[in-house]
């Protein structure tokens, strides 16, 4: 959606078509650094961490993001700054997907995790044009997709401390040669 909708909308609300061209620009520039960040992030903290920080942060920028949408040079910066982070939890979701399934699954699970994503490449977009066609401020769509990555935060948090919990199991249950 944010990829997708955001010049549309801030043309709509008043900013030229360069500039609003010019964000959608900058939020695609900004998901190049998005995979390179969380990968540095990830090899110093547990990488659903380091998720749910992104997605922490990339809910803030949505609400930051409506807040300077009139201000252009400001919301130029902070559509760079949500492109890399949407970007960059894209890459933690497919980063986590190969490492909660076992060996014999992982594939079909990975492939899984992949087309429930694409799905929700697809909807995402068509369920903003139908909020925006019913007359849905786009502030407030933007509010509901940023309430999305906060409970996305739970979400993956819980999947983080169950996978832990299971590792942490596992270890305990192998047994030592005498």
């Amino acid at each position: 959606f944010v990829m997708s909708w955001t010049p549309k909308i801030l043309i709509s609300m008043g900013m030229s078509p360069e500039q609003g061209v010019s964000t959608g620009i900058l939020i695609s520039i900004g998901g190049i650094f998005g995979a390179a960040i969380i990968g540095l992030l990830a090899s110093r903290m547990k990488i659903f961490y380091a998720l749910s920080l992104f997605l922490g942060l990339t809910a803030v920028c949505v609400f930051l993001f409506v807040a300077v949408s009139s201000q252009v040079s400001i919301a130029l910066i902070v559509g760079l700054l949500l492109g890399t982070l949407i970007n960059g939890c894209v890459a933690g979701l497919y980063s986590i997907s190969p490492t909660i399934y076992d060996a014999e699954i992982r594939s079909r699970g990975v492939g899984y995790a992949i087309g429930f994503g694409r799905i929700g490449a697809i909807l995402s977009p068509t369920v903003a044009g139908i909020f925006l066609d019913k007359g849905i401020a786009p502030a407030t769509l933007y509010a509901y997709y940023g309430v999305v990555f906060i409970l996305a935060i739970f979400l993956i948090l819980s999947l983080g401390n169950a996978f832990y919990r299971s590792k942490k199991e596992q270890n305990f249950s192998l047994k030592t040669a005498p």
